[in-house]
């Protein structure tokens, strides 16, 4: 049985290989006082189709995605700065 030739990305001959890692989230990035706020998103749905009243709603959480933004929002908040 042969091996199956690797992927290929645009651009690229040799398939994957060298090509940066596939991140599985999206990053959203805010600026706010001089300060780089880097974050990713998860969102939860609750009940079930029978479920009416909980059927539509969605919950979204940012999680800091790196140290420097976990310490600058702990000081933001400490500081009570919005």
């Amino acid at each position: 049985m042969a091996e199956a030739p690797p992927l290929s990305a645009p651009g690229q001959r040799d398939g994957l290989r060298g090509a940066p890692p596939l991140v599985p989230v999206i990053p959203v990035v805010f600026l706010k006082h001089a300060r780089t706020y880097t974050f990713f998103s998860a969102v939860t749905a609750l009940g079930t189709p029978q479920d009416v009243t909980l059927q539509e709603l969605r919950i979204e959480c940012f999680f800091p995605m790196d140290e420097e933004t976990d310490q600058n929002m702990r000081a933001m908040m400490e500081s009570g700065v919005r």
